[in-house]
């Protein structure tokens, strides 16, 4: 079967949010794929080539802007809303996984603060807009990034659902 460059990358995605950074091997790759070596340096012309192919394909694919989770709303209190239910909803193993990676190398730190400082902006934005006010909103942008970090990190898992409940009564949600 012939693997596509976007099929090793797909595969990157899952191997990560499934064992972490330090299990994604060439290797590793080649057993899941069912694939050759020649086959893995065709489309990657090394695994620094792939590990940096790969953050862009997580940046760009597979970790949702601010935008994308908001919905389809023009309404600020919807959109927040619709922030809080994927927060609930979503599984942050690919997340984890990625923060986890970016504490051991210097590119996927790169992609980490590059997707945080998106999202703050965004965030920053959309409850400046709910709350019209500049330093309240960067206050609950604040906050949202940092539930959607614990959630990530904690261990044990954090209760998010106590969370999001906790900050819709303090917003008036």
């Amino acid at each position: 079967m012939k693997r596509t460059r976007d099929d090793w990358l797909k595969e990157g995605v899952r191997i990560l949010a499934e064992v972490g950074p330090t299990a994604l091997t060439i290797d590793l790759l080649l057993v899941r794929l069912r694939m050759t070596k020649g086959s893995f340096y065709y489309h990657f012309r090394s695994y620094d080539g792939y590990t940096r192919a790969l953050l862009t394909h997580i940046e760009q694919h597979e970790i949702p802007a601010v935008g994308q989770v908001a919905g389809e709303s023009d309404v600020p209190r919807q959109q927040i809303e619709s922030v809080l239910g994927w927060l609930l909803n979503h599984n942050p193993a690919l997340e984890a996984a990625l923060r986890t990676w970016a504490s051991i190398d210097d590119h996927a730190s790169v992609t980490q603060q590059h997707i945080d400082r998106e999202r703050l902006f965004d965030l920053t934005t959309l409850c400046g807009q709910y709350l019209g006010d500049g330093s309240a909103g960067q206050g609950m942008a604040n906050l949202l990034l940092a539930m959607l970090i614990a959630r990530q990190q904690a261990t044990p898992p954090m209760a998010v659902k106590a969370m999001v409940d906790a900050f819709r009564q303090a917003y008036g949600l």
